[in-house]
């Protein structure tokens, strides 16, 4: 108590510290890894309904060009 630490002590926090660090990193990347995944998702489905709304805007166009022509 109240004493310096022992070299063995010393070893044990310093591996600890670097432990702690590793896992934090571990943490951080994995974090990273989520948030890039979800935003190529969020751009996918964004350009899945942009495609989805000019095939039906296309749609209704030629439906309506359709029904304005002459039978004859």
């Amino acid at each position: 108590m109240g004493g310096s630490a022992t070299d063995d002590e010393l070893v044990d926090v310093n591996f600890a510290l670097t432990a702690t660090q590793m896992v934090r990193d571990g943490r951080r990347a994995k974090l990273h890894c989520a948030q890039r995944r979800c935003i190529h998702w969020l751009i996918v489905s964004a350009a899945i309904l942009v495609a989805l709304n000019l095939l039906l805007c296309l749609g209704c166009v030629l439906f309506i060009l359709a029904q304005h022509t002459t039978p004859f």
